[in-house]
């Protein structure tokens, strides 16, 4: 597969030490942002998580009891 080339700007581009020195900061920037935000997206998916418990368990809990009124009602019968 041929490399990409802009006519005129693809060997300027690769002979350019700064535009190499700039992309692997800018690589190495977007790198650090993503470690640091990983602790704030995982706490936050804990939070999430954590409701979606919170609301889950009165949920099954009101299930419970009514199929326990059910069999008592079935025992009753």
């Amino acid at each position: 597969m041929p490399e990409f080339e802009l006519p005129g700007w693809s060997h300027s581009a690769y002979e350019n030490d700064i535009l190499v020195v700039l992309t692997g900061f800018a690589l190495t920037m977007i790198a650090c942002d993503l470690i640091f935000l990983w602790r704030a997206l995982d706490r936050l998916i804990g939070r999430v998580r954590s409701r979606r418990d919170r609301t889950a368990e009165p949920a099954a809990a009101a299930e419970e009891t009514r199929d326990k009124g059910a069999v008592h009602e079935a025992e009753l019968v």
